[in-house]
């Protein structure tokens, strides 16, 4: 069996969003996803939509306030963790995703043990050839952070770092 991968999509009065989100994601290809979708005291009905769109195709978290967005994950994550999920992916509610999106996310780590983190590239919706992030680079010493390949075309290779400040992964092809 392949390994769990719990799918965490935060959102908060985005229902027209979310439900973009939530279609592109019911077309992932991966067999052993579980997407749960955390509210975060949204005033918009997204919940009861959640619910009678995609009934037990996801598992719905109310947080009962906007705890944002790191606070607002944590129920998830718990709740993921509970399950024993293989991985967590979370995932913005504003994101469309590619089909073999987790598959060559989870390929890719599986084949090498000395990887703990990974992510896709993400494009911008306009113009669509366009990178948004590539992974990143953090500055310990700094306090910052900054994107990788943000704003150039193609950049189809596994980056990789030694230490544990840069990762990234290229899965579209």
């Amino acid at each position: 069996m392949k390994p769990s991968v719990y799918l965490l999509i935060l959102t908060w009065n985005a229902k027209k969003v979310l439900f973009e989100c939530l279609e592109s994601v019911m077309k992932l290809d991966y067999p052993n996803l579980k997407i749960v979708v955390m509210d975060n005291g949204g005033t918009d009905g997204t919940p009861a939509a959640v619910r009678e769109q995609y009934g037990d195709r996801v598992t719905l978290i109310e947080n009962g306030a906007n705890l944002h967005f790191a606070r607002g994950n944590n129920p998830g994550i718990e709740y993921a963790v509970r399950e024993q999920a293989d991985y967590l992916m979370l995932l913005n509610d504003d994101v469309i995703v590619e089909p073999k999106m987790v598959t060559t996310l989870v390929e890719t780590i599986e084949r090498d043990p000395k990887i703990g983190v990974i992510g896709p590239k993400v494009y911008f919706e306009n113009p669509p050839d366009q990178i948004w992030f590539a992974g990143g680079l953090v500055h310990l010493h700094k306090g910052t952070s900054a994107h990788i390949g943000i704003r150039r075309g193609l950049y189809h290779r596994l980056r990789t770092n030694d230490t544990p400040r840069s990762c990234g992964a290229d899965w579209r092809t």
